[in-house]
C-alpha cells in the first residue's frame, strides 16, 4: 500500500515541523506549503487530505477552504487554530471541515483525526503506537536503550534476562523484541528460538543487538535462530532506531531454523569464550561504560540544541542522569552572584538533603565530595563558580563507573549552565539596545521608554491570544518595538507639531514606514526582516485605506495587522505633542470602532479576549469594563494622578492621526 499524502498549510515554521514529524511519523507522505498562494499550487500533486491553519499571512483560511473545494472537492480538510471563536464560529463551522482541532495541536489528537479520514494511516504499527520488549542484563545499557526508543515514540517494556523476558512476552505480546546477544542462561540466539516456538509470539519479530564481537558467521546463525536483525550498537542508537522500524514496517520471513543450528551455536559460544580470554576482564565493561557515557552525552547535545528555556535544559539533563545511572534523585542548585537574585534549584527525583558548607566547599574548589547518601559535584567554568549538581544514592555506595559517569554529565551540564548565562546576557544586550534605539526615535516624537515596552508587550500578548507558538510571540515582543525607527529622517517641525498637518506633511511623516523598512531589512536575521515587516505594514488597514501600500485584508502582514491594533491602543491612553491621554473606556471606544475597517476583526477578537491584561499592562488599577456597559456608563478607570486630572476633560473621540 502507497502512503497517504498530507499537505500541510502552515507559516509558522515550528507549528508545521511538529505536524511534519508526527505524520511521517505514521507513515505519511508529507507536502508543506506556508501560505495560501503555495497551498493552492500543491493541490495538483492531489494529497489525500489536507491539515490547514485558519490565519496565513496572503489569504484567509475560509478563503483557502473554498478553494481546495473548488479544485479538490472531495478532499477532506483539517483546521487548526489557536483562537477558539474562530475555530468554533459559525463560519468555521458552515466551511465544511472534516476535523477542527486547536493549536497547540497534540500528536494523539491530530493521529486520531487523520486516521478517521485515512484509516490506513498508522496500521503498520511501524511507529509511536508499537510496543518495544527490551532484553538486556546490562542495566545501564538497557535503560539506555529504552530511553532512546521512548524518544522515538515507541511504547517500551523492559527485562533483564532471557526467561523473565520469554514469560513477559508471552503475556504482553509486544510487536517486536529487542535483545542483547550475550547473556547468562538464555542467550538472545535462544531466546529467538523459544519465542519462535510459543504460538503467542510466534510472528513476533525479533532484533538482536550487540555491543561487541560481531562476526558475519553471527548474522547468518541470527537468521537460523529467526532474528529479522543483528545490529552493533553505536552511542546514537541510530542503527537499532531504523533496525526497529524496518522489522515493524517488514513482515518477518520464514526461514529453516533446524539445519545445523545447534553446532552453529555451540562454535558461536565458544568463539565468544575464546574472545573474551583474549581479553581483559574489564574491556567489555569498559566499552559499554563509554557507550553509556557517550550515549547520554549525545542526548544531552540533542536536548540543548532543541530547547531554548534554561530551567527546561536543565530538568532535562538531570533525568537522563537520573534514568542513565539509577541514582535516586538529582538537584542543581545554581550559585547566585553578588547582588545577583537567587534562582531557584532544579530537582529531579528526590536527593539527598547536602548540608550548605558540602555544596560551598564543593562549588568553591570544583570538586567532588562522595558521601554515604550521595555525590556533590562543582561546576566551574573560566573560573567562575556556576554551582552543584547533587545526586542522591539508593542505599548503597556508588560504583567508580557511576561517580565516572555522573562527573561527565556533571561536565555536559555545566556547559549548558554557560551557555545559558552567555545566551541570556546576549539577548539582554540585544533587547536593550533595540530598546534604546526605539525608545530614542520616539522621544523625538514626544514618546517615552514607557510607549516602546507598552506596545511591544501588547503586541506580545495579543499574538499569544491568538495561538501563536511562545518563540515567535517572543520575537514580535521584541521586533515590535522598531516599528517607528523610519521617523528618525522626519524633520522635528513636523513630527513634534502640535496643530494639524498639511497634506505636503502628512506625506512626508507617512514616508516613515518605508524608510523603517529599508533600515531595518536585507540583513538576514530573523529578528530585524519581521521588524523590517511591522515597520513597513503597521499602518495598513483591514480596509485597503491604510499606507504605504494601500494593502487590504490578509493581504497585510499578521505581525502588522497585530502591531496595529497594539500601536493605536498605546498612542491612545498615552501623552502626545498634540493631545494629552485619553480615558481608558474613550480609548477602547475607539479601538472598537475600528474592527473590519481599520483592523483585522480576528485580532480585535484576540484583544477583547485579552483586555484585562493589557489595560493592566498600560497602567490602570481596575479591568476593563465590557465595551457596551463602559460606553453607556460614561466609566474611565482611575489611572495616575495626572491621568485622573486629564480625565476630567476628556477630548473628542477620534482615532489619533497618522503618525
Amino acid at each position: 500500500m502507497s502512503a497517504q499524502t498530507v499537505l500541510i498549510v502552515e507559516d509558522d515554521p515550528g507549528t508545521r515541523k511538529l505536524l511534519r514529524i508526527t505524520l511521517e511519523s505514521y507513515g505519511c507522505r508529507v507536502l508543506e506549503a506556508r501560505d495560501g498562494a503555495s497551498a493552492v499550487d500543491r493541490l495538483d500533486d492531489a494529497p489525500d487530505l489536507v491539515v490547514q491553519t485558519l490565519l496565513l499571512p496572503d489569504m484567509d483560511g475560509l478563503t483557502l477552504r473554498e478553494r481546495i473545494r473548488e479544485r479538490r472537492p472531495d478532499t477532506p480538510v483539517i483546521a487548526i487554530s489557536g483562537y477558539a471563536q474562530r475555530l468554533f464560529g459559525d463560519q468555521a463551522s458552515a466551511a465544511g471541515f472534516a476535523d477542527r482541532l486547536r493549536k497547540p495541536v497534540e500528536p494523539s489528537a491530530l493521529l486520531s483525526a487523520v486516521q478517521a479520514w485515512l484509516p490506513a494511516v498508522g496500521n503498520d504499527v511501524a511507529r509511536g503506537t508499537a510496543r518495544v520488549l527490551v532484553v538486556d542484563d546490562t542495566d545501564i545499557q538497557r535503560k539506555l536503550t529504552v530511553l532512546r526508543l521512548r524518544d522515538a515514540g515507541y511504547d517500551v517494556l523492559e527485562c533483564g534476562d532471557g526467561l523473565s523476558a520469554l514469560d513477559l512476552a508471552q503475556r504482553e505480546v509486544p510487536d517486536l523484541i529487542l535483545t542483547d546477544v550475550l547473556m547468562p542462561g538464555l542467550d538472545g540466539f535462544e531466546l529467538c528460538r523459544r519465542i519462535a516456538d510459543h504460538g503467542a509470539t510466534a510472528g513476533t519479530p525479533v532484533v538482536l543487538a550487540s555491543s561487541v564481537f560481531v562476526e558475519e558467521a553471527d548474522r547468518d546463525l541470527a537468521v537460523r535462530a529467526g532474528a529479522v536483525g543483528y545490529v552493533t550498537r553505536e552511542p546514537d542508537m541510530a542503527e537499532i532506531l531504523e533496525a526497529v522500524r524496518r522489522a515493524l514496517v517488514d513482515p518477518p520471513v520464514s526461514v529453516d531454523t533446524t539445519a545445523d543450528y545447534d553446532e552453529l551455536h555451540a562454535q558461536r559460544l565458544g568463539r565468544a569464550l575464546a574472545h573474551q580470554a583474549a581479553e581483559h576482564s574489564s574491556l567489555e565493561d569498559e566499552l559499554t561504560r563509554r557507550d553509556a557515557q557517550l550515549a547520554v552525552l549525545t542526548g544531552i547535545s540533542e536536548t540543548l540544541a532543541r530547547a531554548t528555556d534554561p530551567a527546561t535544559v536543565m530538568e532535562e539533563i538531570l533525568a537522563r542522569c537520573v534514568e542513565a545511572t539509577g541514582v535516586a534523585g538529582a538537584q542543581f542548585r545554581a550559585s547566585t552572584p553578588a547582588g545577583g537574585p537567587t534562582v531557584p534549584p532544579v530537582t529531579v527525583g528526590d536527593p539527598p538533603s547536602v548540608p550548605q558548607d558540602a555544596v560551598e566547599v564543593a562549588a568553591r574548589e570544583d570538586r567532588t565530595i562522595v558521601r554515604d547518601d550521595g555525590i556533590v559535584i562543582g561546576l566551574r567554568n573560566d573560573g567562575t563558580d556556576l554551582g552543584v549538581v547533587v545526586l542522591g544514592s539508593r542505599g548503597e555506595p556508588f560504583t567508580g563507573e557511576q561517580v565516572q559517569l555522573c562527573q561527565a554529565i556533571a561536565r555536559q551540564l555545566c556547559q549548558a549552565v554557560a551557555l545559558a548565562r552567555g545566551q541570556a546576557e546576549l539577548v539582554g544586550s540585544r533587547e536593550e539596545t533595540i530598546e534604546r534605539l526605539a525608545t530614542a526615535v520616539d522621544f523625538r516624537d514626544g514618546g517615552t521608554a514607557d510607549h516602546v515596552r507598552r506596545m511591544s508587550q501588547f503586541s506580545s500578548v495579543i499574538a499569544r491570544t491568538l495561538g501563536l507558538p511562545p518563540e515567535r510571540c517572543e520575537l514580535l515582543r521584541i521586533a515590535s518595538a522598531m516599528h517607528d525607527i523610519g521617523k528618525v529622517a522626519t524633520p522635528d517641525a513636523i513630527l513634534l507639531k502640535e496643530g494639524r498637518l498639511t497634506d505636503e506633511e502628512r506625506v512626508e511623516i507617512q514616508r516613515h514606514a518605508e524608510i523603517g523598512h529599508a533600515i531595518l531589512s536585507g540583513s538576514g536575521s530573523e529578528l530585524l526582516d519581521m521588524a523590517a515587516t511591522i515597520a513597513l505594514s503597521h499602518h495598513e488597514r483591514w480596509d485597503g485605506a491604510g499606507y504605504p501600500r494601500g494593502l487590504r485584508g490578509t493581504e497585510i502582514p499578521l505581525e502588522g495587522r497585530i502591531a496595529a491594533v497594539a500601536d493605536v491602543f498605546d498612542a491612545l491612553i498615552s501623552d502626545r505633542p498634540y493631545r494629552p491621554a485619553m480615558p481608558l473606556a474613550d480609548a477602547l471606544r475607539i479601538v472598537r470602532s475600528g474592527r473590519a475597517t481599520h483592523f483585522d476583526p480576528a485580532v480585535l477578537d484576540a484583544f477583547e479576549e485579552a483586555v484585562d491584561e493589557l489595560t493592566a499592562l498600560g497602567g490602570f488599577t481596575t479591568p476593563a469594563e465590557p465595551w457596551a456597559a463602559a460606553v453607556a456608563r460614561g466609566a474611565r478607570a482611575p489611572r495616575d494622578a495626572g491621568a485622573r486630572a486629564r480625565a476630567a476633560s476628556p477630548p473628542p473621540a477620534r482615532a489619533p492621526r497618522a503618525r
